[in-house]
Order: structure tokens, then sequence, then C-alpha cells
């Protein structure tokens, strides 16, 4: 008997996406159940609810140990991805050809991982080859206790519809045979294209590569590829370098585009077996391509997010959030969407004819499954296909953008890479973490560049760390008493992961107020001049993605001098900004944090006049309603401003902050600009603000947070965020708060 492997399903959600895309996309054969067997069946908790295209539906055994489910396909298929959602618990699955002499059990994840997650959908990797054909699929509880089984379903791969495809390189890499291959003449920057018939937001895209190393860009036009278009870097190496690898891409943040250009950056030639976007049509969202919830008035197309909220000023309590940030809630039973490509795939299970159990032996299907075929088929197969055609689309363009933040390279530092899903392997100079009052100042009244600072080459890799929210909350107390958060704080990578070259150069001093504190080269917020030195666009400010959009914040340097102060009205200005977070006091001690930017009642400064509308003072925070005037415009501004979050400590207590942070987001649309975010260095409060904002968006639409994770991005996109680690517990501690006093299980998020 095989070594039992145990598997943890990190990235269901990853996998899930590219296998609802490759099912459901393409409309064509689908998987059909030929026996569904558990070890128990508890109550009217049928087997059959295993796999029945219902995310709300589950299968359940009797409490025992080592309880089993397995499905047993009509046909053998070649199996790379597999969605599953299950209870939590700890899981081993594997999959086995039955028609075999001698089955073998091919586990799906290598020896050492382990199946606990709510949901996933997960690439399998097999031992001994790329992909292996099976025809049935087993899991299998470790332990004492119930199974539950909400959903098991292998992905395959099929062709892409052809009214979606337009040009292409070649279409061996398109025919849905993972056989069958595309060769490139070329060996240095070989590449292959795929060209659509229209735009398409994307987030996921799945692949199947010989070993190397690649770039996957989204273009909206031609070929030409920049920064602004990569969506994901990654690589094969070692023993993966001349063999077939699969991968279930996720880029960084949500990408439109009409080609998709993968592009091999060493030399060698470029071997492509497959290659699938996930794309959703309109009102649906997710990997999976679900409908917007009834009733949303806004919904994201990536998340599902709704955004019809209205809080409490002087609470900042959103008692009546519609908003339902609701995806899979798998493990509280409650709203999950059904995917519509799962309901295509039941659509046609009209050829089921068996379904049984271990305790009964071989039965006529369950009239529960009749009557979920019958459900299904009355809704339409025609118009479920061209849902499912759209969110797979959707969903690989977004995959692809993230990647290109982290594999950005520096001027004057060693290039930083990430491997694939969650596991950041970055470059990385440890430094002790520090206050802003123990920050060094740059002196003004020196010429030249900013000295470079030196940073030594170390990796790290961080692997992913992603939980339920229930288990978030679970956890906490012995994380705290353990001293593990204090531990995953010296584990994430610290200094400048980036290049930064711009903001050392000499027109840039007056900018910087602090050493090593700097924007990247390739996030910063640029300025557009008109005056004469329009070379001088420099502002010490990054963009920051955000769970709905990119570039959703812009953490910033508190203006410390004449010439900030202008800049930073100017970045108001050009970047349409209705919204300031300011999480510092203008002085504390006896240092000066942030000059008093907004008037009392009428300022200028610079082309820009500044207009007091209106002033709300709470116990912990101030509202500032302002008005700005350029040339003939005006725009209004409203100031959040947070008082009472000292420099060297933390909040007394997260319910002012949380409560503080849902007013910040009250009306919030999707066309609004970026939410400038600022304290004085721009790095330890802001960045604590804008993670808190971040995860709970996160969490109710997912349902799983990974804090980590979070952190180490975001310090690719801001060296230094989140300060100390003082800040990282409290943003722990934070997320709690919002958590608990939100209706954020059952998929929603309804703040009280």
């Amino acid at each position: 008997m095989s070594i039992m492997t145990t598997v943890k399903l990190y990235h269901l959600r990853i996998i899930y996406f590219y296998v609802t895309f490759f099912s459901g996309l393409v409309g064509t054969s689908s998987f059909v159940w030929k026996h569904i067997q558990q070890s128990s069946t508890n109550s009217s908790f049928v087997p059959s609810f295993g796999c029945d295209g219902d995310m709300e539906t589950f299968s359940l055994t009797n409490d025992g140990v080592n309880q089993l489910w397995s499905v047993e396909m009509n046909n053998t298929y070649t199996i790379g991805w597999i969605f599953v959602s299950v209870g939590t618990a700890d899981y081993e699955m594997y999959v086995e050809n039955t028609e075999d002499q001698r089955p073998l059990k091919n586990f799906c994840l290598p020896e050492g991982s382990k199946l606990s997650s709510l949901q996933q959908l997960m690439t399998c990797e097999y031992p001994n080859s790329v992909i292996v054909k099976a025809n049935k699929i087993t899991i299998r509880q470790i332990g004492n206790g119930s199974m539950k089984i909400f959903e098991v379903k292998p992905i395959g791969l099929s062709r892409l519809s052809q009214m979606m495809v337009l040009n292409y390189t070649d279409s061996k890499a398109l025919d849905g045979d993972m056989d069958t291959y595309y060769h490139s003449n070329e060996n240095d920057q070989a590449s292959w294209f795929l060209k659509l018939d229209k735009n398409y937001a994307m987030k996921w895209i799945l692949l199947s590569v010989r070993g190397g190393h690649y770039e996957v860009h989204i273009i909206d036009g031609d070929l030409t590829t920049n920064t602004s278009t990569l969506c994901r870097n990654f690589s094969f190496t070692g023993s993966e370098i001349l063999k077939q690898n699969n991968k279930a891409l996720e880029c960084y943040r949500e990408m439109t585009g009409n080609t998709i250009r993968i592009i091999r950056t060493d030399y060698g030639p470029m071997r492509l077996f497959e290659l699938y976007p996930i794309i959703c049509p309109e009102n649906h969202y997710g990997p999976n391509c679900a409908k917007c919830k009834t009733g949303c008035i806004s919904c994201s197309p990536i998340t599902g997010v709704c955004f019809n909220s209205t809080c409490d000023q002087k609470t900042g309590r959103c008692g009546n959030w519609t908003t339902e940030m609701a995806t899979h809630s798998i493990a509280f039973d409650e709203d999950t969407p059904i995917t519509n490509e799962m309901n295509v795939i039941q659509d046609s299970k009209t050829e089921m004819v068996t379904h049984s159990t271990i305790s009964d032996g071989n039965t006529p299907i369950n009239k529960e499954m009749d009557d979920i075929q019958e459900d299904r088929s009355n809704r339409g197969d025609q118009t479920q296909s061209i849902i499912v055609l759209s969110v797979l689309v959707v969903i690989a363009v977004f995959l692809v953008f993230v990647v290109v933040f982290r594999f950005k390279k520096r001027t004057k530092t060693p290039k930083v890479e990430t491997n694939e899903e969650n596991v950041f392997s970055v470059e990385f100079h440890r430094v002790e973490s520090r206050n802003e009052s123990e920050l060094e100042e740059i002196p003004q009244n020196e010429v030249g560049d900013v000295e470079d600072e030196i940073i030594t080459v170390e990796y790290s890799n961080l692997t992913s760390q992603r939980v339920s929210i229930d288990q978030f909350i679970s956890e906490l107390p012995e994380k705290r008493s353990n001293g593990i958060l204090e531990k995953d704080f010296d584990d994430l990578p610290t200094g400048l992961l980036e290049s930064y070259s711009n903001a050392l150069k000499a027109s840039s001093r007056m900018g910087n107020r602090y050493k090593g504190i700097y924007p990247y080269d390739y996030n910063r917020v640029k300025l557009m001049r008109t005056y004469a030195n329009e070379n001088d666009d420099f502002v010490n400010a990054s963009y920051i993605h955000g769970f709905n959009k990119e570039r959703e914040y812009i953490a910033a340097q508190g203006p410390f001098n004449s010439k900030t102060l202008e800049d930073f009205w100017t970045m108001i200005w050009q970047n349409d900004v209705t919204r300031i977070v300011m999480l510092t006091n203008m002085y504390e001690g006896d240092r000066m944090k942030c000059l008093k930017y907004w008037p009392d009642t009428d300022l200028d400064i610079g082309q820009y006049t500044i207009r007091l509308d209106n002033v709300d003072v709470y116990d912990h925070y101030v509202l500032r309603y302002m008005v700005v005037h350029c040339q003939e415009e005006e725009k209004k501004v409203t100031q959040f401003h947070f008082t009472t979050w000292p420099d060297k400590s933390i909040p007394d207590d997260p319910t002012s902050l949380v409560y503080f942070r849902n007013l910040v987001r009250n009306g919030l649309t999707i066309s609004d600009g970026p939410i400038v975010v600022h304290c004085s260095a721009g790095i330890g409060r802001t960045g604590t603000f804008i993670s808190i904002d971040y995860l709970l968006e996160e969490g109710a639409a997912e349902q799983t947070i990974d804090v980590k994770g979070y952190i180490a991005s975001l310090r690719q996109q801001r060296g230094g965020s989140v300060q100390t680690c003082d800040q990282y517990i409290f943003l722990h501690e934070a997320l709690v708060e919002g958590f608990s006093n939100s209706n954020v299980h059952h998929g929603c998020l309804f703040v009280l």
C-alpha cells in the first residue's frame, strides 16, 4: 500500500478557477459520475451531494475514524486540476484508474503537504508523471469525526471556444490536448500569443509548459509588452527543466486586454502544451462565473463584492451594509453561488445512471440528484455556457498582472524573484524595525544625489498561511501567547526590495524626509508638471493595489516642507482623490510629524485654492470637508483624520480604528480615485491601515485570509510597510475585531 500523503489545499480557489474554465468555457464533453460512495451516510446527506454542482449542498458521514468519500467516473480522464470544497479537517486525496489490474494510488500533492482548507482549486503534482489518467478520486479524512464534502470536481482540458479566438501563434496550444504542443524555432526570447475577439477582464490563466523562466502578459492592442502588461512571472528549474509542468497562474490584479502573450525570458526554446484564460460575462464574477447577489447594486466582476453601505458618521458603524461581500462560505453552510461551469456539467449528466454507497450498494440515482439536474436544465445550457466563458477570461487577465509587480528589476540592487502561488522568494536586507521617531532624516541643505543604501542578498521563502476566518479568530490567542506572531514578523522581508533610483536623484532630495524610505520606481506616483522643469515628477508616494481594483490606495509620506505641500495637493488633484486618510498628528512630542495642509477657512498652495466647508469632531477622529479649486475647475475632498494613534505605540482599542475604517469606505465606488493614506513616513501606521482595510475586504469576499503573505506582498509595493512588531500584532487584533463585530460568516459581511 502506498504511503498516504496528506495535502493542504492552499490555493483551491486558483485551481478551481482554471478547472471551471476548462470544463465550462468550451462547452465540450464533461465528466459524468458512475458511482459515488462514502464510508457511512448521515441521515439524508447522501454522497451525491458532494458532486452535484451545488456549493450549498454537501455529503456528510457519521462520526468515525478515517471516514472517506470517493467518486468513480464513467471514463478515464487526464486529471491535472481538481476543485475541492470540504469541511475543516485534515485530509489526503489521491486518484487511481480502477481499470488497471493493479490500480496505483497517485497522490495529488507532494508528500508533506496537507489538505485542510475550506475550499481550494488545486494543481495535482504527481511524483512520477506530469499528468495522471484516472477514473476515480478518493478523499480520506485523517483522524476521528464526521466528514463533510461540499464539492469535488476534476478539471480536464477542453478547447477554447473558437468564437472568442481571432489569432494565435500555433493552434496546438489551444486544442485541449495535453500531449500536443507548440515548439518555437527561436531560442532567444521565444514567445507565443493568443488574440481574442475583444477585450476581456482577466485574472486567472491555466497553462502547461516545459521548464524555464517565463513572463505572461495581458495586452490591449499589439504585442508590445512592458511592466504594466505583466500578469505574472514564473519558472520551472532543476529537475523540472526538461519535463511538462502544469501551472495555475493568478495575476496580482485584475487586467483587461484582448491579447495574451507568454515569453520565455531565459535562453532556450518554448514548448507550450496548453494555455487557457478564465473569462466571465457581465453581471457575473469570480473564477466560477457566479451570478452577482440578488439586490446587489454594484458588483465587482472579479470578487462579486457589492458596495451599497450606509454608515453613521459619529460612530463609524455601518448598520445596513448590504454589500454582502460574499463568495464561498463553504464551512458555514451558507450562501455560496453555484459555479456556472458546474451547472453546465450537471445539465449534461442525463447519462448518469447509478450511484452507490458502501453501506447500501448500487442504487438508482437519488431523487435529490434528479431534482437538481432538472433545475439546471430549466435554466438553459446555452446561457450558462456563455456566462462561464466570460468568467474564465476575466480571471486569466488578473493573474498575469500580479506577476509583473513581483519581478521588477532593480537598478542598483539584486533582482527580486517570486515563486508560484503563495510562495514569496525575495532578496532582502535584514534591518531592525524602527518607529518613525527613530528614523534618520535626510539633510535638506546638502547637494547632489541622496546616498544609496547597500542591500545585501538574502533569500526568504514565505509559505502561505491562508486560513478560514473562524480558524484565524480561534488560533490568535495561542499565537499571541506562544510568540508566533513575533516570529512571523521577523520572517517578513525587510529593506527595499525593488529599484528606487528616481528617489536618489538630486532633484528628489527635497521630496524625501527619511533615509531609506523611498518609493519603488515601478509603482511610484508621478506628477505632471506645468512649468519648465517637467522632469521633476517625483513625490514620495506609492500606488498600492486593493482587493477589488488596482491602485486603490496611495501610500504617501506626510508633507514636511513647502515643496512637498504643493506636491501633495498636485498628487491629490491629478489622481482625482476624494478621500484622504491622515493617521498622524501634526506634532507628537517635540517633533513635527506633518505640516498642516488644510485651511481653517481658505488656503492657497501653489496653483490650488483649498476652502474648508465643514468640520465634524469626534472622540477619535475629525472629518474635514474641503473644496479644491484649480483654474476654472473644483473638486470635493474629505479628510478622515484619526487623532489617537501615537507614533511609538498603537491605538488603545482596535474598535475605534475599525469603525473609522468603515466610515472611510462608506459609499466608496469602483470609479472613485485612490484613497490617499499617510502618516509621517508613510509606511508604519499607513501600511497597517491599508492592511486592515484590504484584509477585511478579502476576508468578507473569500472567507479566508493570509496576513503574513499579504504584508510580504505589500512590502514589495512600499518598503517597510507595517513598521513594527507591535503594529503587526495590533493588525491581527483589529482584524478579529472587524470580523467578530461583523456578520462575516455565511459569505456576507454586515458591519454592525
